[in-house]
């Protein structure tokens, strides 16, 4: 049976059933994306030879980032990391996955200023591969301002070097349910437990290229019971 599309909040029913029912806290979930998101990639790094730069936000999907970053480095990639925000403004289970990072003494430049993003970026060359792990399923609405600015300058330092993008769970921007709005456009999306009913618009289908749903642990029979939900 195939996945349904699930909206932005049949996706928040999923995370709370399988929390509630199954009793398996958000941090579970994050683990699994970062262990998949990392054996994904890694094909793509060993044939290429790219270095993954991670771009990692202070929301849960900058969470899925540390924990994708820190499954790769044990596999014998290092990645550079490039938080958006420091570790006290960052969500819970995000900190979790940064002081981990930090505990293995990761390379993690902070860097709230496109000036420094443009610095570190630069410094890489032309054998990046871009991790987009910013916005996630639960941004709404239309992106503005700094956090705009600085996806849009990372996108394109990435576009002037030719590098791959791969997105976590969907471009940073992108309205999970309308598909529109994406700073940054993947060549592929490692989307989570479920695709979103914004990758079937002509929007998301740009944005997205090449999507593939990970498995995180959510049983198909609660990713179809959500999809029933009117919510």
């Amino acid at each position: 049976m195939s996945l349904p599309l699930l909206t932005r909040a049949q996706i928040r029913l999923v995370d709370s059933i399988v929390e509630s029912e199954l009793g398996l806290p958000g941090l579970v979930l994050m683990e699994n994306a970062g262990l998949l998101g990392a054996l994904a990639l890694l094909p793509t790094l060993a044939s290429e030879q790219r270095r993954p730069v991670i771009l990692v936000g202070a929301g849960n999907n900058g969470g899925d980032g540390y924990a994708l970053g820190r499954q790769l480095l044990v596999r014998g990639v290092e990645p550079l990391m490039i938080a958006l925000r420091p570790c006290h403004q960052l969500s819970p289970d995000a900190a979790v996955q940064r002081r981990a990072c930090e505990a293995l003494q990761m390379h993690i430049e902070d860097c709230p200023e496109p000036e420094g993003l443009v610095r570190v970026l630069t410094a890489v060359g032309p054998k990046g591969l871009l991790v987009d792990a910013v916005l996630g399923t639960g941004f709404e609405g239309v992106l503005r301002g700094d956090v705009a600015a600085w996806l849009e300058c990372a996108g394109n330092i990435a576009q002037g070097f030719s590098w791959p993008c791969w997105a976590v769970d969907l471009p940073s921007g992108m309205d999970a349910d309308l598909g529109s709005g994406a700073v940054i456009q993947a060549q592929h999306t490692l989307t989570l437990a479920a695709p979103k009913v914004g990758f079937e618009t002509e929007a998301g289908r740009a944005a997205c290229g090449q999507v593939q749903v990970l498995p995180i642990g959510v049983p198909e029979q609660i990713v179809q019971r959500a999809a029933k939900s009117p919510t």
